[in-house]
């Protein structure tokens, strides 16, 4: 959904699924929904985001853990461009799930 009058922000519906061995294997479902809005000028292009999401996480094994676990996070994140198609992504993610990134988008040469 894009921002309109009524609603000031864009919404996107987020999802994926992962999966982790050692000595059990994870996998991890996480679903949520993003918050954002681009701005813009002549020099600068910048997105910030929300996106609130839960984790379904199933542990397959003979570990000491559940066998299925329910978590929450939430992240913050903005990406930058100052010109061309160079843009820089900062994002931090707080909750049951807690990281730190930067990234570099780089020109995909179309």
């Amino acid at each position: 959904m894009t921002h309109s009058e009524e609603f000031p922000l864009d919404l996107a519906w987020v999802g994926g699924a992962g999966a982790g061995v050692g000595e059990d294997v994870l996998v991890s479902i996480p679903f949520g929904i993003s918050f954002g809005r681009v701005l813009t000028t002549r020099e600068v292009w910048f997105h910030p985001y929300l996106t609130p999401r839960f984790i379904v996480d199933a542990y397959l094994g003979d570990g000491n853990r559940d066998d299925l676990d329910l978590g929450f996070a939430l992240d913050l994140g903005a990406d930058f461009a100052f010109s061309g198609n160079w843009a820089f992504r900062f994002g931090a993610s707080v909750g049951d799930r807690e990281g730190l990134a930067v990234g570099l988008v780089l020109p995909t040469g179309r």
